[in-house]
C-alpha cells in the first residue's frame, strides 16, 4: 500500500492545528504535539474541524492524552494507524 500523509512537527498552537486540518481535508496529516501545547485553548469547533476531514489525522505525543484524539508516541505508529484506517475506509 502507497501511504501519503504529511508530516508536521512540534507544533503548539491550536489556532495553527486546526487551519492546517481545515487546509488539508483531504489528506492524512500526522501532527506531531509539542509537550507545552496548552490543550485549554482548543476552540469549541474542533472537534467539529476533525470529524470534517475525510482522512486520517494522527497525533504525536509521548505525554499528552485526549479523549478525543488519536495520539500515539512514534511516527511509526501514526503511520501504522493510518494503514489500518485506510484498510479499513477502503473495506467500506
Amino acid at each position: 500500500m502507497n501511504l501519503k500523509y504529511k508530516f508536521h512537527p512540534k507544533l503548539n498552537d491550536w489556532n495553527n492545528i486546526e487551519s492546517l486540518i481545515r487546509e488539508h481535508i483531504d489528506e492524512n496529516l500526522i501532527i506531531e504535539l509539542n509537550d507545552d501545547i496548552n490543550l485549554s485553548s482548543r476552540s469549541k469547533n474542533f472537534k467539529k474541524t476533525l470529524q470534517s476531514h475525510t482522512k486520517s489525522i494522527v497525533f504525536i505525543s509521548r505525554s499528552l492524552k485526549i479523549e478525543e484524539l488519536v495520539i500515539v508516541p512514534t511516527i511509526q505508529e501514526a503511520i501504522d494507524v493510518m494503514q489500518i484506517e485506510e484498510i479499513e475506509r477502503l473495506l467500506d
